[in-house]
């Protein structure tokens, strides 16, 4: 839900607006398979405050979260250590992946 704040709008409004704002900036989403899952644009990294990937782009074919894992579900080590600085790197490797 995209809705902006207007002018003259009523407390209670303006209040379920600022909660939303708060709600957002605090949640991320949980990586799964990872299929859904942008990874410079999605709140998914377990890094604190801000849960986005601090690590510029490299490769323009790695987009979703799910190409950074292996056939058998567990991280691809390699790719993520080539791809990612190392805040980013231990925080990937620190999620599990149920697979693994």
């Amino acid at each position: 839900m995209d809705v902006k704040l207007c002018a003259g709008e009523s407390f209670i409004w303006q209040s379920l607006l600022w909660g939303r704002d708060l709600l957002r900036e605090g949640t991320r989403k949980r990586v799964g398979y990872g299929s859904t899952v942008s990874i410079y644009e999605d709140r998914w990294n377990p890094w604190p405050t801000t849960f986005i990937v601090v690590s510029p782009q490299k490769r323009d074919d790695l987009v979703l979260v799910s190409q950074l894992k292996i056939a058998l579900g567990g991280w691809d080590g390699p790719l993520i250590l080539d791809n990612f600085v190392g805040v980013d790197v231990g925080a990937i490797l620190s999620i599990p992946t149920g697979n693994a």
